[in-house]
C-alpha cells in the first residue's frame, strides 16, 4: 500500500493486493492527531471504515491459516479531505509561450485532473502547478480558430465539462454546451415580431395607437459577428376614428418590403444591436363618412432605424424587445410612428 486520499463520504474502502498463503489481515488504524487506534480483521482484501476528515495512519498485518503473523507494513499515511464540484471561469493563454494555459475557478486539488480532446481525439497535457483551490497552470498545445472538449474531475465523482474555442488571436472563450456553442457562432436567424404602434397621423396632425395589428417577418446574416444584413417584410395597419361635423372611419394597410444593416454584440446569453432599413411600402387606404367613401392605393419609400436587445430562452429561441422610429412617405404626406415590439426569433 502506498499513500492516498480517501473520499468524504459515509464509508471509505481501504484496499491492498491479497497474497498467497495469508487467510487473515488485522488492519490498524490511527488517528495522527488524537492517536486513537481501531483494529479491523478481515480474509478479504479490503475493509470499509466510517473516517472523518482529517489525517490518519493504518498498518497491516497477515496471518497465515495457523495463527502466525507472516508480515506486516509500515504505518501509512491517509488522509480524509472533503471535495466539491469543480468550477471553470474562465481560461487564458500565454501569449509569449502558446503551450502554457491558465485555468481559473474553484476547487481545484492535487488530485483534480483536466482532460481536453478536439473531435474525440485526447490532446496531450500536463498540469504544471495550481493556486489551490482558485487556479491551475496546463501545458498543453492548441490550435488557432478551433473547437475543444474539456473535462476537469475531482475525487468523488465530481466533473465539471465545457467546451472551449481558440480564436485565431489566442482568446479562449467557454460554453457550457453545444446549444450556447452553436447559437453564438450560427451567422443565420429569422424572426417574427409583432409590434405596437404610435403613430403621428399627417391627415389630422394628432397622435394615436393603432394597436397590435402590425408585425414583421425577417431573416438576418450575420458577415462577421458584430456586423449583419436582414431581408424582411413588415405589416402595417392604421385604423382610426374622427370626428370633424361627420363620422370619418380610416383604415391604412402597409405592406413593406425592406432590407437593412445592423451591428450587435455577440454574448453567449445575448445580443444587444442596432439597426436601420429602408423600403418601399404598398398601401391601400379605406376612407368611410356618411356623406362618401373613398379607396385609393399608392406606393412610396419606406424607413426605419431603432435597436433591441435579443434574449436566449431556450437553446437558440430567443426574445427580442425592441424600439423603433419609421416613416412612410405617401406622395407629400409623411407618416411617422414609434414601434415597440416583442420579436421571436431562431439562430440556425
Amino acid at each position: 500500500m502506498t499513500s492516498g486520499t480517501l473520499l468524504a463520504v459515509p464509508k471509505s474502502k481501504l484496499e491492498w493486493q491479497k497474497a498467497d498463503g495469508i487467510s487473515l489481515y488485522e488492519v490498524q488504524l490511527r488517528n495522527k492527531v488524537s492517536m486513537e487506534t481501531k483494529t479491523f480483521k478481515t480474509s478479504d482484501d479490503h475493509v470499509w471504515v466510517e473516517l472523518l476528515f482529517g489525517f490518519y495512519e493504518m498498518k497491516i498485518i497477515a496471518y497465515d491459516d495457523k495463527g502466525r503473523l507472516i508480515s506486516q507494513s509500515d504505518w501509512i499515511p491517509l488522509s480524509v479531505m472533503k471535495t466539491y464540484q469543480p468550477e471553470i471561469n474562465s481560461m487564458k493563454m500565454d501569449k509569449a509561450n502558446r503551450t502554457t494555459i491558465e485555468l481559473t475557478g474553484d476547487n481545484y486539488f492535487d488530485q483534480t485532473t483536466v482532460s481536453i480532446a478536439k473531435e474525440s481525439v485526447p490532446v496531450q497535457l500536463q498540469i504544471m502547478k495550481g493556486e489551490y483551490p482558485k487556479k491551475v497552470y496546463l501545458t498543453a498545445s492548441l490550435e488557432k480558430n478551433s473547437k475543444y472538449s474539456m473535462s476537469i474531475s475531482n475525487p468523488g465523482g465530481y466533473e465539471a465539462a465545457r467546451i472551449l474555442h481558440v480564436f485565431n488571436d489566442d482568446y479562449i472563450m467557454l460554453f457550457r454546451n453545444e446549444y450556447e456553442y452553436k447559437r453564438y457562432f450560427s451567422p443565420f436567424f429569422v424572426e417574427f415580431s409583432p409590434a405596437f404602434q404610435q403613430l403621428k397621423n399627417s391627415y389630422w396632425n394628432d397622435t394615436f395607437k393603432s394597436g397590435v395589428s402590425n408585425f414583421g417577418l425577417f431573416a438576418g446574416y450575420h458577415i462577421v459577428s458584430w456586423f449583419g444584413v436582414t431581408a424582411g417584410l413588415d405589416y402595417y395597419l392604421y385604423s382610426n376614428r374622427h370626428t370633424v361635423e361627420n363620422e370619418i372611419t380610416m383604415l391604412h394597410h402597409f405592406l413593406i418590403p425592406n432590407a437593412g444593416i445592423f451591428l450587435c454584440f455577440k454574448h453567449k446569453d445575448f445580443i444587444p444591436y442596432i439597426d436601420a432599413s429602408i423600403g418601399y411600402s404598398f398601401s391601400f387606404l379605406s376612407l368611410t363618412t356618411n356623406v362618401s367613401d373613398l379607396t385609393r392605393d399608392s406606393s412610396d419609400l419606406f424607413y426605419k432605424y431603432g435597436g433591441g436587445l435579443k434574449i436566449f430562452v431556450w437553446r437558440q429561441l430567443y426574445v427580442d424587445p425592441a424600439f423603433h422610429y419609421s416613416e412612410i412617405r405617401l406622395k407629400r404626406e409623411i407618416l411617422p410612428s414609434f414601434n415597440y415590439s416583442l420579436g421571436l426569433g431562431w439562430y440556425f
